[in-house]
């Protein structure tokens, strides 16, 4: 199409030689198998972003995410096991497509470590539509991004934390046209002593990836 023509005058132009997106764990990643495909010129990768994961104070939404990954990765997302299971089998797929990073958008890093069980306790009252509190939401996306943190330094990816935003401020909007609609903000959370404590952890199991770090907050970049 004329469109796919000037994108790619596009890339030409400024002699871009990759392009990662950003993309769910449930994408089907169908348009980077196609560029690869077609032999364009310009690797175009994927980049793993698996922040819909952690959503367990949201159990509607979390609950019909599940069972697209689900439907994704072929395993029955009916357990927190099963839950990482599902997210080992896409990491694996996008590592086949060419994907070799994982994107966290966090408005700060998560690190309040519990055990399995009460993790897989969290898990199964969400699972069961039951919101979880902001203390079981802050233990249950620590373990998923330990998870994923593993899964990264496992493949040699390289894994990106951008954090401090302030999330759909226009609740209005958000409800009238969903999230992500382009007002967020800049947030201004304390960030170093929990980022410390997740990189720790990781780094001292042997586990620590390639790490990109930054903040929209430019008062926490310094």
């Amino acid at each position: 199409s004329q469109s796919d023509y000037s994108a790619r005058g596009l890339l030409r132009k400024f002699k871009v030689r990759a392009l990662c997106t950003t993309d769910d764990p449930v994408d089907d990643l169908a348009h980077h198998r196609k560029c690869a495909a077609d032999g364009l010129e310009v690797g175009v990768y994927p980049t793993f972003r698996p922040d819909k994961a952690l959503a367990v104070h949201q159990p509607e939404a979390w609950n019909a995410w599940c069972e697209m990954l689900s439907a994704a990765s072929g395993v029955e997302v009916r357990s927190f096991s099963s839950l990482l299971e599902a997210l080992a089998q896409r990491h694996e797929f996008f590592h086949s497509v060419g994907g070799r990073l994982s994107d966290h958008g966090l408005n700060r890093c998560h690190a309040s470590f519990v055990s399995d069980a009460e993790v897989a306790r969290i898990f199964d009252k969400a699972r069961g539509g039951a919101a979880a509190t902001p203390e079981e939401m802050e233990a249950f996306a620590s373990a998923v991004m330990l998870h994923v943190g593993r899964l990264n330094a496992a493949r040699g990816w390289t894994m990106q934390l951008h954090l401090g935003p302030i999330r759909n401020n226009n609740s209005r909007l958000a409800r009238q046209i969903g999230a992500d609609v382009g007002c967020d903000s800049i947030g201004d959370w304390p960030q170093a002593e929990s980022l410390s404590r997740f990189l720790d952890r990781l780094d001292g199991e042997d586990a620590l990836p390639r790490t990109v770090l930054y903040n929209v907050n430019p008062s926490d970049n310094f």
